[in-house]
């Protein structure tokens, strides 16, 4: 099966004329089953996988990265990929790709460049890493084995070059007959021109499946070394006590009760201590931290963990508009620290 393999959307600011309904629309009027996204970030990754997967396209993910440079061009080969992919996009616009940065998230990525003093540097720590040409006048000079056929895309078809050079000049800012590039040939090739069948094997190879709806929160480390459910209660029975002295009305132990009953089931007892956890950090280091806001100040449990100072009970504020079994997502506790620190 072949795949377009160099890709941008117009994700790549300024760059590409590409937009992801344009091109799975195309694929599917030209029966493509595979198609790649290698722009040079992350940004359009997950609507491109969706629209991919909603229509029964191979989403192949890439990123396109400058190192000394020249282009490297990377895919994802699974899930551990991807995710080092997003770590190599986020160095990225911090900092400067070095050698070290590449060989330190290689894992399960393919790898592509063109330049060939960078394949002979890098290739040692990819497993599959190979050098790109675009014509046959390239295909021939590279002596190398590892060579595959590559086009960087930027429209759709070869009628459309005529418009890229506007989207240059913007980016360039002058006016069209100024522009420094000549794009007449970065179109989507429906074929493998020189069917060195490399583009095939890595179409087989990457295989990225992202799950949704994973319970990712961290699990708090408390003193006691017992569950979160059980330190919570206690911390919560303990901020009761500190609001109200030893006599609390059986109005706030029932409303405890009903709320931690709730935050146990739904498993977010170990968010309310972490959210406790850095409130409690920046009131004792004279962080001025806000009295609470929002939909969360319904919550006793909120309350009695010192997050916020808002008696939900005084003011007859609801705890299911912030927090009930039917919401499928996290909870939302908005919380205001002072700019400056």
């Amino acid at each position: 099966m072949y795949t377009p393999l160099y890709i941008k959307t117009d994700n790549s600011l300024q760059q590409s004329l590409i937009s992801i309904p344009d091109l799975i629309e195309f694929a599917l009027k030209n029966n493509i089953k595979s198609l790649s996204i290698t722009d040079n970030n992350m940004y359009g990754v997950m609507d491109f996988y969706k629209a991919c997967i909603n229509n029964n396209i191979k989403p192949i993910i890439g990123l396109e990265l400058t190192y000394k440079d020249s282009k490297v061009i990377l895919y994802a080969i699974n899930y551990n990929g991807y995710k080092n992919l997003i770590k190599l996009s986020t160095i990225s616009t911090e900092k400067e790709i070095d050698y070290e940065v590449l060989s330190k998230y290689s894992d399960n990525l393919v790898c592509i460049t063109s330049n060939l003093t960078t394949y002979n540097e890098i290739k040692g720590f990819y497993q599959y890493v190979y050098i790109g040409f675009k014509d046959k006048l390239e295909c021939d000079s590279i002596k190398e084995d590892n060579k595959i056929y590559i086009n960087e895309t930027l429209y759709l078809t070869k009628e459309d070059s005529e418009y890229i050079k506007y989207v240059d000049a913007i980016r360039e800012s002058v006016t069209i007959d100024l522009t420094s590039k000549n794009h007449l040939d970065n179109y989507i090739r429906l074929t493998d021109e020189y069917s060195l069948n490399t583009n095939e094997f890595i179409t087989d190879l990457c295989n990225v499946e992202i799950p949704f709806k994973q319970k990712l929160m961290p699990v708090y480390t408390n003193p006691d070394n017992t569950d979160s459910y059980t330190y919570l209660k206690k911390m919560c029975i303990e901020g009761l006590k500190k609001r109200f002295g030893d006599k609390v009305s059986v109005v706030y132990k029932d409303r405890l009760k009903y709320e931690l009953d709730i935050i146990n089931k739904m498993g977010f007892c170990d968010y309310f201590l972490i959210v406790s956890d850095y409130v409690k950090y920046s009131k004792e280091h004279n962080i001025i931290v806000g009295t609470g806001r929002g939909s969360a100040v319904g919550s006793l449990v909120s309350y009695c963990l010192n997050i916020t100072d808002v008696d939900p009970i005084k003011y007859n504020l609801l705890f299911e508009r912030f927090l009930n079994p039917e919401r499928v997502s996290m909870p939302d506790i908005d919380i205001d620290f002072e700019h400056e620190k």
